[in-house]
């Protein structure tokens, strides 16, 4: 994904999503608009990567 993509839709994605281009003080979602991480401080690095799996919680 680019330095300012962002993830919109209604579905979910899973796998290993990765953040070719790092800036500061930016928030970057990871397959859901609730899964985001910022970096605020310090050298950043040259990209991310977080991998995604969706699960059930089957207990009762």
């Amino acid at each position: 994904m680019g330095a300012t993509a962002i993830t919109t839709g209604i579905g979910d994605v899973t796998g290993t999503i990765r953040q070719a281009t790092i800036l500061e003080n930016t928030p970057y979602t990871f397959g859901h608009e609730y899964s985001t991480v910022t970096l605020t401080a310090g050298t950043m690095p040259d990209a991310l990567a977080v991998t995604v799996t969706i699960e059930c919680n089957t207990s009762g």
